[in-house]
């Protein structure tokens, strides 16, 4: 948005896609079950085990040198976290879907006088590919 407003103000701009964002751009049902299940996993070891099916292909998830080096980091993660309140949850999944930028807009920007980086995934289960590939072509 603040691109959009004040573009002569930016030099350069990263757009980090990991959601389409509005009410449209829900992700994809298999990531809603996954995002589900992580509120209800107690076990450590299954709650990796939901994130890695996520966040990660199979392809990715074959290699096992890169599925052992992914585990280790969400073990990690997992053992150190703070349990989030079911206020934090709700006012994240309310933020998810609030945050929308239109199509108009993303080439409002892809003009403006500044640099842009879009980084978007195609790998994980919570943004639709096709999402990912739309922003790539604008």
């Amino acid at each position: 948005e603040l691109a959009l407003l004040a573009p002569h103000k930016l030099l350069s701009l990263s757009l980090l896609a990991t959601h389409a964002g509005g009410l449209a751009g829900r992700a994809p049902f298999v990531g809603i079950l996954h995002l589900l299940r992580a509120l209800w996993i107690r076990d450590k070891h299954s709650q990796i085990q939901n994130a890695l099916e996520m966040l990660y292909s199979q392809k990715t998830l074959s290699d096992p040198d890169k599925r052992q080096y992914f585990y280790d980091y969400h073990h990690q993660r997992v053992t150190n976290c703070i349990p989030p309140t079911l206020v934090g949850v709700l006012g994240q999944i309310f933020a998810v879907q609030r945050h929308y930028i239109g199509y108009v807009d993303l080439l409002k920007i892809r003009y403006s006088p500044f640099v842009t980086l879009v980084i978007v995934g195609t790998e994980d289960r919570l943004v639709r590919e096709t999402n990912s590939y739309m922003l790539q072509r604008v």
